[in-house]
């Protein structure tokens, strides 16, 4: 019937193993419970005090009902792939020697899909969390994707992609690796081309400047369809006792020679916010003002940037261009770009934006 009430957590104690559709029972705690609510079912420990045959009866009556679960899903994945994914759900305790192929230890209290394509292949436990969609889609995509390559710069006292320290990108290796993405370095001022097998190019942050004939081959890579990821350091600040030499005041290229083609502006400043920052460091701005993006910002609470550089676009930019801004400050009316390298923060509507 209909209930005008909802509960936090609903308790099925020791009962489905009585009822003759307990899949559907199940169903109805369920539209009981409030949005993040929890369903708890408690079972007989062991056959002491019910005998072996209804023990089995019930077990096999939860694996329907988590199977019919699965089921669901696999469908949904077979419809949309035309066909194209194959599945089987196993009980390794009735099916034991057909899952001992799979090389797994048997196990009747592990729930696990296994998703394999040729000779790779990934497991996903749902055991002890409940399956996602997002889990089966990423784990089909590393097992049936090619290989793809990216590149990483070097030369300008770049992030060390073999570096294991904090300032080193090996756990971005090794997270692309794990998703078939093979990382390699390259020098184009000795290549003096981009090579063709390169499916994304990154900038990982160069310190020093780029000679015109590397900006050169970027920007023609670029113009022939190329993918890039540019990581841009802040600006090199100081004390006013210290003033900075013209070595520094160079330091950590903004590469706008290349980022202007494309509509876009990487500042010589400093992003400050009077109001949202953290430890009250107003150079170190803290936001959640995010453009939603489903892969990128969807579920993000606050994040804050040490010394960020104020990005900007071109209104007068090629219609073929399209920019998205991801992360902007808390507050228009309390953030700006400061150009003062000293950080003697005061608001000067000439230079600062």
């Amino acid at each position: 019937g209909a209930y005008n009430f909802s509960f936090d957590c609903l308790l099925i104690s020791e009962v489905l193993e009585h009822c003759r559709d307990p899949r559907a029972v199940v169903h109805a705690m369920e539209r009981w419970v409030k949005p993040g609510g929890l369903v708890i079912i408690t079972v007989p420990y062991g056959p002491a005090e019910y005998d072996t045959p209804n023990w089995h009866h019930f077990r096999n009556h939860i694996r329907e009902f988590e199977f019919a679960d699965l089921e669901d899903i696999f469908e949904a994945y077979k419809r949309v792939s035309k066909g194209r994914i194959k599945t089987e759900i196993i009980d390794p305790i009735v099916q034991i020697g057909h899952a001992a192929q799979f090389g797994n230890i048997i196990n009747s209290e592990e729930n696990k899909v296994i998703i394999q394509s040729g000779s790779e292949r990934r497991d996903v436990d749902f055991t002890k969390k409940p399956l996602s969609e997002e889990q089966l889609t990423n784990a089909i995509v590393r097992v049936t994707r090619e290989t793809r390559n990216v590149y990483f710069l070097t030369g300008h006292k770049e992030y060390d992609i073999f570096d294991k320290g904090e300032n080193g990108l090996s756990d971005l290796v090794k997270l692309l690796s794990s998703n078939r993405v093979s990382s390699k370095e390259i020098m184009l001022g000795v290549t003096g081309a981009v090579p063709e097998d390169c499916d994304v190019l990154i900038i990982p942050g160069p310190h020093n400047v780029l000679t015109e004939k590397e900006e050169g081959i970027i920007e023609e890579y670029l113009k022939k369809g190329g993918d890039a990821l540019f990581l841009i350091e802040h600006i090199i600040v100081t004390t006013p006792d210290r003033p900075l030499t013209e070595e520094e005041m160079h330091k950590n290229p903004s590469l706008n020679s290349i980022l202007n083609n494309w509509g876009v502006m990487v500042a010589d400043d400093i992003v400050v916010d009077l109001k949202s920052n953290v430890g009250s460091d107003v150079g170190c701005p803290a936001t959640r003002n995010y453009v939603p993006h489903k892969a990128i910002t969807v579920g993000l609470d606050y994040t804050f940037y040490v010394r960020p550089r104020s990005i900007s676009t071109y209104e007068n930019r090629r219609d073929s261009i399209q920019t998205i801004p991801l992360v902007l400050t808390s507050s228009a009316q309390t953030s700006w770009g400061e150009t003062d390298r000293t950080l003697n923060v005061k608001f000067d509507k000439a230079l600062d934006s």
